[in-house]
């Protein structure tokens, strides 16, 4: 009943036109709220890991909220495929979130979507649309061959805690040096505690 993560982010005026066009009306998040949307969000992944599965194709349109907007649920698992697949898969998912494994066509596991779990926290950060303006097929060659990322953003501790986004900057590494979900969970976590005493950066 609240939609998607993403029309939280941009409740008006936004065309998402194929090119990462949109509009400019933004709403930020912050601090507690932040970080409670990006538990849920790795507890959504955690269980599907847990069971063998990858979603392969995360991202703000297929995180849906609840009437008070306070709790997020995973959707949309018509990609999903099993974590046992070690056969060369299709490119799917939106280029935006996808990670560059998954863009290339390569064999790839469940760390793509800690790829595109790092997107989804950079849009939370930043309230911006990632690659806004560039168009698709460039934007995959750019990501899989050139080794383009989106930028680690700088944004106060108060709303989006210091340690959330190192953890966009791992991300966004090489497929094996990417963290599980239940590591990321434990980030979370910490953030969490951080923020209930008044550590708004969390721990170091």
């Amino acid at each position: 009943p609240g939609g998607s993560l993403f029309d939280l982010l941009h409740p008006k005026g936004v065309d998402f036109c194929e090119d990462g066009t949109h509009g400019s009306f933004t709403v930020l998040l912050e601090g507690l709220r932040l970080v409670r949307l990006m538990q849920d969000c790795a507890q959504g992944l955690a269980f599907l890991h847990g069971r063998g599965i990858v979603h392969r194709d995360l991202k703000s349109m297929n995180l849906l909220l609840d009437a008070e907007r306070a709790h997020l649920k995973v959707c949309d698992f018509g990609l999903s495929r099993s974590a046992l697949l070690t056969a060369k898969m299709t490119r799917v998912g939106s280029i935006q979130w996808a990670a560059p494994e998954v863009l290339l066509g390569v064999a790839y596991g469940p760390r793509a979507d800690v790829w595109s779990f790092g997107v989804v926290l950079w849009e939370l950060c930043t309230g911006a649309i990632p690659y806004s303006g560039i168009p698709r097929p460039k934007l995959a060659r750019m990501v899989a061959l050139d080794g383009m990322r989106l930028p680690i953003p700088r944004v106060s501790p108060h709303r989006c805690p210091t340690q959330l986004v190192r953890l966009i900057g791992v991300c966004f590494q090489e497929e094996r040096a990417r963290p599980q979900f239940h590591q990321i969970i434990n980030i979370l976590d910490a953030c969490e505690d951080g923020l209930r005493k008044g550590s708004p950066g969390g721990v170091s």
